[in-house]
């Protein structure tokens, strides 16, 4: 019986160890790389950003301004999201894929995505050191904001409550078999 509540106990705190993202990290100080894409996601297009090489490090305000033509957005990311704010109007061509692409170059990846305002979700995409927006067909107005919220990577409530019976429970095990030892030894 001890054993069962033993092994139940541990694959609680296994399963809520699980449940906890990796990469916990926030986006401040990561280096990024901005590049436009077109006609697909694998075809560098010249573009214009503000900072030399379209290199950024995520800090406090904006990380600079994209330029595509006469299309011009800001670009701020913060510690949890990234958002992309529309100084002019846009109407973009359609292509299989027109749009930005930001790159991870210190190794950092972008934690999962939790929500996305501005625009369809299956716009948006994250491979973990690459995050990709395709804005092919699309219409935005100057003011108009895009925003790309990522995981916080703090656990979820249920998980801290498996993290805790999973602990408690393991600390219960022992305690019972540090007693029952003494009980034998007398």
């Amino acid at each position: 019986m001890k054993s069962k509540f033993l092994k139940a106990s541990a694959a609680m705190l296994a399963f809520a160890l699980s449940t906890i993202p990796a990469d916990a990290a926030t986006l401040l100080g990561q280096t990024i790389k901005a590049g436009w894409r077109l006609p697909n996601e694998n075809a560098p297009f010249a573009f214009g950003f503000s900072t030399p090489g379209n290199i950024f490090t995520v800090g406090n305000g904006v990380e600079g301004e994209a330029q595509l033509s006469a299309i011009r957005f800001l670009v701020d990311f913060s510690d949890r999201s990234a958002t992309f704010t529309f100084l002019t109007n846009a109407l973009f061509s359609t292509y299989a894929f027109n749009g930005i692409v930001f790159d991870q170059q210190n190794g950092g990846l972008f934690t999962d995505i939790d929500s996305i305002t501005g625009i369809a979700a299956n716009r948006v995409s994250n491979t973990g050191n690459r995050l990709a927006i395709n804005f092919a067909g699309a219409k935005f107005n100057a003011g108009d904001k895009i925003v790309v919220n990522f995981a916080s990577g703090v656990p979820e409530p249920a998980s801290w409550g498996m993290l805790l019976i999973g602990v408690g429970g393991l600390g219960g095990a022992m305690r019972m078999r540090r007693d029952r030892a003494v009980l034998q030894h007398a």
